[in-house]
Order: structure tokens, then sequence, then C-alpha cells
């Protein structure tokens, strides 16, 4: 039984509010060039180089989600990941002041995630939800290595199936 497959939803959501933020931002910064109150003379400056910032930011964020989902999407949709299928072994929960950290193998294939990552592929723990439950568990899972520094690669998980 499939337990969790890459979806193409999570994208579209993710890009929307991160869109929304910047056409909010140069609306703003429109209203308030064409109209330029005198109150906000001084301040006006400082109000648009601001909420400039944060439109850049957020379009930098989209740019880089985008390279992470289209790595994932392309491995996922040409059968281009790796497969792992065994028992699920060494599987730790970590509570952290806002969201849950999980970590596990199977066979050598360590995998890790945390719900407050954000991130395309599975991050979900077992306390809010998630599908893998603890050791023991048989599972096969389809996953991407994705380079996330010059020195660490992290398995993102884009397929689980119960075995």
């Amino acid at each position: 039984m499939v337990l969790y497959k890459f979806d193409v939803s999570s994208f579209i959501y993710f890009s929307l509010d991160e869109f929304f933020s910047c056409l909010f931002c140069f609306v703003v910064i429109m209203i308030i060039i064409k109209r330029k109150p005198e109150v906000l003379k001084e301040k006006g400056t400082f109000l648009i180089i601001g909420l400039a910032i944060f439109a850049l930011i957020n379009m930098i964020t989209i740019s880089s989600s985008y390279t992470e989902y289209s790595t994932l999407k392309n491995a996922y949709e040409t059968g281009n990941c790796h497969y792992v299928e065994g028992l699920v072994t060494n599987f730790k929960g970590h509570p952290d002041t806002v969201r849950w950290y999980e970590e596990f193998k199977i066979n050598d294939v360590t995998f890790s995630y945390s719900s407050a990552e954000v991130t395309f592929s599975y991050n979900k723990p077992k306390v809010e939800g998630g599908v893998i439950v603890g050791n023991g568990q048989k599972v096969r899972i389809g996953y991407v290595p994705y380079q996330m520094s010059s020195e660490y690669v992290m398995n993102r998980i884009v397929y689980i199936e119960q075995l």
C-alpha cells in the first residue's frame, strides 16, 4: 500500500504564498510612490526600501525552492530516484521547541527530516500523523540524494510504500 508519493501541489501552494507576498509588497510600493502623502515623505523611502528587500527575499526563496522541487520532480517522474526496502531501524524522534525532528535507517541508508523544514519531499513526523511509525516497520522508500552543501547530502524521500 502506498503511504506517500511526491506531488506537485506542495510546490504550487508554497509558490502561491510567496508570489502573493511579493505582489502585495509591489502594490503597496506603487501606492506609496503614487500617493506619497506628506506624513510618509520621510518614512516612505524607508518603507519602500524595506518592502523591496522583503519582496526580493521572497523571489530568491521561490527560485531556490524551485531548484529543489524540479530536481525531485525530475528524479521521481523519470524513475531516476533510488529505492531501498527493508525494516525501519534506529528510529528516533526528537522533540524541538516548535517542531519535531525524526531520523531512521533502512539497511545502511539514513533518512532524517523535520516538519519545520521547508521542503517538497516527505517531512511529516509520527507525532504529526506521519506514516513512518517506528522500528520494525517494513517499507520501500524512493529517495533522491540532494546536495545540501559541499559536504552534506540529504536523502529526500519522494515515495513510501508499506510492504
